[in-house]
Protein backbone atom coordinates (compact mmCIF):
# COMPACT_ATOMS: atom_id res chain seq x y z
CA UNK A 1 0.00 0.00 0.00
CA UNK A 2 1.30 3.23 -0.89
CA UNK A 3 0.61 6.02 1.72
CA UNK A 4 -0.87 9.70 -0.20
CA UNK A 5 -2.02 11.87 2.63
CA UNK A 6 -2.76 12.26 6.20
CA UNK A 7 -6.38 13.71 7.47
CA UNK A 8 -6.31 15.26 10.11
CA UNK A 9 -9.62 14.48 12.41
CA UNK A 10 -13.17 12.36 12.01
CA UNK A 11 -13.84 15.64 10.49
CA UNK A 12 -11.76 15.47 7.37
CA UNK A 13 -12.24 11.94 7.34
CA UNK A 14 -16.32 12.05 6.93
CA UNK A 15 -15.57 15.22 4.29
CA UNK A 16 -13.23 13.23 2.60
CA UNK A 17 -15.04 10.00 1.81
CA UNK A 18 -18.55 12.28 0.78
CA UNK A 19 -16.11 13.75 -2.02
CA UNK A 20 -14.93 10.18 -3.15
CA UNK A 21 -18.50 9.10 -3.00
CA UNK A 22 -19.59 12.43 -5.17
CA UNK A 23 -16.39 11.96 -7.49
CA UNK A 24 -17.79 7.94 -8.11
CA UNK A 25 -21.58 8.59 -9.00
CA UNK A 26 -22.68 9.20 -5.51
CA UNK A 27 -21.98 5.87 -4.22
CA UNK A 28 -24.26 4.87 -1.71
CA UNK A 29 -22.51 2.68 0.45
CA UNK A 30 -19.92 5.24 1.10
CA UNK A 31 -22.51 7.65 2.08
CA UNK A 32 -24.13 4.77 4.16
CA UNK A 33 -20.45 4.33 6.12
CA UNK A 34 -19.60 7.68 7.24
CA UNK A 35 -22.97 7.74 8.82
CA UNK A 36 -21.91 5.13 10.82
CA UNK A 37 -18.39 6.80 11.72
CA UNK A 38 -20.13 8.80 14.85
CA UNK A 39 -19.16 7.51 17.83
CA UNK A 40 -21.50 7.36 20.82
CA UNK A 41 -20.22 9.44 24.09
CA UNK A 42 -19.02 6.66 26.40
CA UNK A 43 -18.46 3.89 24.24
CA UNK A 44 -18.40 2.57 20.19
CA UNK A 45 -17.15 -0.49 19.13
CA UNK A 46 -18.28 -1.24 15.55
CA UNK A 47 -17.26 -3.86 13.03
CA UNK A 48 -19.07 -3.79 10.17
CA UNK A 49 -18.98 -5.14 5.88
CA UNK A 50 -21.20 -4.04 3.40
CA UNK A 51 -20.98 -5.43 0.38
CA UNK A 52 -21.99 -4.36 -3.15
CA UNK A 53 -22.85 -5.46 -6.83
CA UNK A 54 -23.37 -2.72 -9.55
CA UNK A 55 -22.96 -5.30 -12.11
CA UNK A 56 -23.65 -9.40 -11.86
CA UNK A 57 -20.65 -10.57 -10.30
CA UNK A 58 -18.57 -7.15 -10.04
CA UNK A 59 -18.35 -7.38 -5.97
CA UNK A 60 -16.88 -4.65 -3.97
CA UNK A 61 -16.36 -4.40 -0.19
CA UNK A 62 -16.36 -1.53 2.51
CA UNK A 63 -15.55 -2.40 5.95
CA UNK A 64 -14.78 -0.38 9.06
CA UNK A 65 -14.13 -0.97 12.17
CA UNK A 66 -14.03 1.70 15.25
CA UNK A 67 -13.43 1.26 18.75
CA UNK A 68 -13.84 4.60 20.96
CA UNK A 69 -14.27 5.27 24.67
CA UNK A 70 -14.56 8.18 26.61
CA UNK A 71 -11.42 9.62 28.25
CA UNK A 72 -10.52 12.56 30.71
CA UNK A 73 -14.31 14.18 28.79
CA UNK A 74 -12.89 13.51 25.10
CA UNK A 75 -13.96 11.02 23.01
CA UNK A 76 -10.43 8.45 21.57
CA UNK A 77 -10.13 5.32 19.84
CA UNK A 78 -9.08 4.24 16.12
CA UNK A 79 -10.28 4.07 13.16
CA UNK A 80 -9.64 1.45 9.55
CA UNK A 81 -11.90 1.77 6.50
CA UNK A 82 -10.83 -0.23 3.08
CA UNK A 83 -12.92 0.03 0.26
CA UNK A 84 -11.97 -2.48 -2.34
CA UNK A 85 -13.54 -1.95 -5.58
CA UNK A 86 -14.91 -4.64 -7.90
CA UNK A 87 -11.75 -4.40 -9.85
CA UNK A 88 -9.81 -4.83 -6.96
CA UNK A 89 -8.35 -1.31 -6.00
CA UNK A 90 -7.99 -0.53 -2.70
CA UNK A 91 -8.91 2.55 -0.51
CA UNK A 92 -7.67 2.70 2.81
CA UNK A 93 -8.11 4.98 5.75
CA UNK A 94 -6.80 3.83 9.65
CA UNK A 95 -5.98 5.45 12.65
CA UNK A 96 -2.06 6.72 12.98
CA UNK A 97 -2.36 5.50 16.73
CA UNK A 98 -4.22 2.50 18.08
CA UNK A 99 -5.33 5.08 20.84
CA UNK A 100 -5.71 9.01 20.24
CA UNK A 101 -8.70 11.84 20.19
CA UNK A 102 -11.09 11.35 17.16
CA UNK A 103 -11.80 14.42 16.84
CA UNK A 104 -9.91 17.63 15.67
CA UNK A 105 -11.88 20.33 17.76
CA UNK A 106 -11.27 17.86 21.02
CA UNK A 107 -7.16 17.98 20.44
CA UNK A 108 -5.28 19.90 22.83
CA UNK A 109 -2.08 19.92 24.07
CA UNK A 110 -2.02 19.35 27.48
CA UNK A 111 -4.32 16.12 26.83
CA UNK A 112 -1.36 14.16 26.50
CA UNK A 113 -2.70 11.71 24.22
CA UNK A 114 -1.94 11.46 20.25
CA UNK A 115 -3.64 14.03 18.13
CA UNK A 116 -6.27 12.99 15.68
CA UNK A 117 -4.72 11.29 12.61
CA UNK A 118 -5.78 9.27 10.09
CA UNK A 119 -3.64 7.66 7.06
CA UNK A 120 -4.76 7.56 3.68
CA UNK A 121 -3.71 4.61 1.27
CA UNK A 122 -3.68 3.21 -2.19
CA UNK A 123 -2.84 0.15 -3.59
CA UNK A 124 0.10 0.07 -6.00
CA UNK A 125 -1.45 -1.89 -8.99
CA UNK A 126 -1.79 0.29 -12.15
CA UNK A 127 -5.17 1.70 -12.14
CA UNK A 128 -5.92 4.08 -15.40
CA UNK A 129 -9.14 5.58 -13.62
CA UNK A 130 -9.47 4.83 -9.66
CA UNK A 131 -6.44 6.01 -7.85
CA UNK A 132 -6.04 8.83 -10.06
CA UNK A 133 -9.13 9.85 -9.05
CA UNK A 134 -8.54 9.39 -5.63
CA UNK A 135 -5.58 11.53 -5.77
CA UNK A 136 -7.36 14.32 -7.59
CA UNK A 137 -10.66 14.29 -5.07
CA UNK A 138 -8.08 14.57 -2.25
CA UNK A 139 -6.06 16.88 -3.47
CA UNK A 140 -8.85 19.10 -4.11
CA UNK A 141 -10.20 18.70 -0.52
CA UNK A 142 -6.71 19.39 0.73
CA UNK A 143 -6.73 22.66 -0.78
CA UNK A 144 -10.26 23.53 -0.08
CA UNK A 145 -10.80 22.71 4.11
CA UNK A 146 -9.66 25.46 6.31
CA UNK A 147 -6.23 26.34 6.77
CA UNK A 148 -4.25 23.40 8.49
CA UNK A 149 -1.56 23.73 11.55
Amino acid sequence: MRKIATLRGLEEVKGFLLEISEAFGYNETIMEMTGWMTPAHFRYNIKLELTEEENYGCVATHSLVMNTRLMDSVVCGKLYYRWVTSSGHTLIIESVSDYQVVYKRDWEEELCLCQPRYNVYIGEEKSSCFYPTVIETLQKFLRNIKPRD
